[in-house]
């Protein structure tokens, strides 16, 4: 007689044997998310002199600048990888 809410290494073992199609699916979502949130990591560096939100020189750099940096940078990475890896893994959960 089992528990409830106890889960038993069959339970689990059985829950893999039956989705172990989509394994492979959220493995490459989960690399495109990394690769997605380096990329913008990387856009967002390169183009920070461009546009004027940080100094050409990192001596000249204020603790306002690199406050801005950081917020700028979490808002970024947040639009662009942040909501839709919520939106997929919410997708991916009521599925």
């Amino acid at each position: 007689m089992t528990q409830v809410g106890i889960e038993n290494a069959s339970d689990s073992g059985s829950f893999m044997k039956k989705h172990w199609k989509i394994i492979p699916v959220f493995a490459a979502a989960v690399i495109a998310l990394v690769v997605g949130a380096v990329y913008v990591f990387s856009w967002f560096t390169s183009n920070a002199q461009s546009t004027g939100l940080v100094q050409s020189t990192l001596g000249l750099w204020a603790m306002g600048n690199l406050v801005a940096y950081i917020l700028h940078l979490i808002f970024y990475e947040l639009v662009f990888i942040g909501i839709p890896a919520v939106v997929g893994a919410v997708i991916g959960w009521q599925w």
